[in-house]
């Protein structure tokens, strides 16, 4: 499955976690709640974080401020410093569970193309059991969810 957004064409080095569900499903931060939940349960020691780069209708002084500060547009929802069982990082993009509810924000496509081509293991996952199922892989664990 290709994801494309304005010019950018998602690398085929990225690879994607979805098991194409189409319905009802939690926002996006419904499921970055779980799966903080979740990797503080079952990866207590690994370094990792959640980058919230959404913002509510920003202005373009605000934009421009972000910039010059170093925010990095398309920044992933979730960077893992914490070496896997191939990969030296990690990033995954989250997505709804229905990713046609999912909107590709400015740059993400753009980084997950460089994180990819970089060496990282660059993700796209629909819904909390495909970001668990993402982690799992690169860890080069079963896809035991739980």
């Amino acid at each position: 499955m290709k994801k494309k957004h304005g010019q950018h064409e998602l690398s085929d080095r990225v690879m994607i976690f979805d098991d194409g569900y189409r319905g009802d499903c939690p926002h996006e931060d419904t499921d970055m709640i779980g799966y903080w939940m979740w990797m503080e349960y079952r990866f207590p020691d690994v370094l990792w974080f959640h980058t919230p780069n959404e913002t509510k209708k920003p202005t373009p002084q605000y934009m421009e401020s972000r910039r010059r500060k170093g925010v990095l547009p398309g920044v992933s929802d979730i960077v893992i410093l914490t070496p896997g069982i191939i990969f030296p990082k990690g990033t995954i993009e989250a997505k709804r569970h229905d990713t046609s509810k999912s909107k590709w924000q400015p740059g993400q496509i753009p980084f997950l193309n460089r994180s990819a081509e970089s060496g990282s293991f660059a993700a796209v996952a629909g819904g909390l059991v495909q970001l668990k199922k993402a982690t799992l892989f690169y860890f080069g664990l079963p896809f035991d969810v739980d």
